[in-house]
């Protein structure tokens, strides 16, 4: 059976600090993630969320380990490579509620969907 191949990779990026967005941005443009990069200020404006695109799709274990490169969020991609659920999703803004739900021993919080600003830069000037 062929592997699926996915051309679409996110990074949430839990810090404000240019260093780390740069780092995300090189390992995207390395794995050839360059097309309609859009970078948006996380909703608590306290980190980056990052969408990519490419032409060629990559095999999701390798997608996992290119995010984790990119320094995304560590339960993100436990998630992710655990889950059917879609993945590679960014939530704009959250709204925590406890819940009784726990996955490797971390409980998990409910993420609704809400609206934020687009920031876009090109990945060629990095």
């Amino acid at each position: 059976m062929k592997e699926k191949l996915i051309n679409r990779i996110t990074c949430d990026l839990d810090a404000r600090e240019i260093k780390p967005l740069i780092r995300c941005l090189k390992v995207f443009k390395h794995y050839g993630f360059t097309k309609e990069l859009t970078v948006k200020l996380s909703a608590s404006e306290h980190g980056f969320h990052i969408i990519a695109w490419a032409d060629k799709g990559v095999p999701l274990k390798k997608l996992l380990k290119i995010r984790r490169k990119a320094g995304d969020d560590g339960i993100r991609i436990m998630l992710d490579g655990k889950s059917n659920r879609m993945i590679n999703v960014l939530f704009t803004s959250k709204k925590k509620q406890k819940t009784d739900l726990v996955l490797d021993g971390i409980p998990l919080e409910y993420e609704v969907q809400g609206c934020e600003e687009n920031v876009k830069i090109s990945i060629g000037e990095i």
